[in-house]
């Protein structure tokens, strides 16, 4: 009933550099089409835009476990068990 997430939110890379101010009138690249489609009407010729997001998360648990009713406790602990990813 517990859980734990995030969010990625980067469209780009020159966005990120703005903080994403007036992202949404800016069309300096491909990337424009997550905020604003009608931007891409301003881009000439073909562009392309390729991003990536390396996530390495470090999740450690330690703690007990206890079963329906409290009848028995079996230790909990594991130790970096998250794997890296691209995203």
């Amino acid at each position: 009933t517990q859980a734990a997430g995030f969010q990625l939110a980067e469209y780009s890379a020159t966005g990120l550099g703005r903080a994403y101010a007036g992202e949404a009138a800016m069309a300096d690249g491909a990337d424009a089409q997550w905020r604003n489609p009608a931007m891409l009407t301003y881009l000439e010729g073909t562009q392309v835009s390729i991003g990536a997001i390396y996530v390495d998360p470090n999740i450690d648990i330690d703690g007990t476990s206890t079963s329906v009713g409290g009848a028995s406790t079996t230790p909990s602990n594991s130790s970096d068990f998250a794997h890296s990813a691209v995203i």
